[in-house]
C-alpha cells in the first residue's frame, strides 16, 4: 500500500484554502472587534440599566439580546470560527452600524462608521430574529 505525499491533494487543497477564508474573516472580526466593541458595550450598558429602571419591555430587551450577540460574535476565538460565522459577516456589520448610529444621534459629530460599514436598511428597525 503507497501513500500519496503530494501537495497538491484536493484533500490538503482544501484545508489550505480554509484556513485562508478562516484567518481572513478573524482577522476582520478582530478589526471590528477593536473599533467597535468598546462602544457596543457602552450602549449595551445603558440598555441593561434601562431594563432595570423600567417595566419589562419586549422591544428593549431583544435589542439587549441582539447586542449581546453582537458582542459574543466580536470575542469569537480563531479556532472557534466556522462558516456560519463567514455567512453571518454581513448582518453583524449591518447591525453594528445601526447600533452605533443610533448611539451616534446624541452626537454632534459624524459617525465614525461612515462609509466603512454598509447603512443600515428600512427594516434595521426590526429586532434581528437569527442568532449570531
Amino acid at each position: 500500500m503507497e501513500m500519496n505525499i503530494d501537495n497538491n491533494t484536493p484533500v490538503q487543497t482544501e484545508n489550505a484554502n480554509g484556513a485562508d477564508w478562516q484567518e481572513e474573516l478573524y482577522q476582520k472580526i478582530k478589526s471590528m472587534k477593536e473599533m467597535y466593541l468598546s462602544d457596543l458595550n457602552d450602549l449595551y450598558e445603558k440598555i441593561a440599566y434601562k431594563v432595570q429602571q423600567s417595566l419589562p419591555n419586549e422591544r428593549i430587551e431583544k435589542l439587549k439580546m441582539t447586542l449581546e450577540r453582537i458582542m459574543l460574535f466580536l470575542r469569537l476565538n480563531k479556532h472557534d470560527i466556522n462558516l456560519v460565522h463567514k455567512e453571518r459577516l454581513l448582518s453583524v456589520e449591518k447591525h453594528i452600524s445601526f447600533f452605533l448610529s443610533c448611539k451616534n444621534l446624541h452626537k454632534p459629530t459624524s459617525s465614525p462608521l461612515q462609509g466603512q460599514l454598509p447603512q443600515p436598511s428600512i427594516h434595521t428597525s426590526q429586532v434581528w430574529r437569527s442568532k449570531i
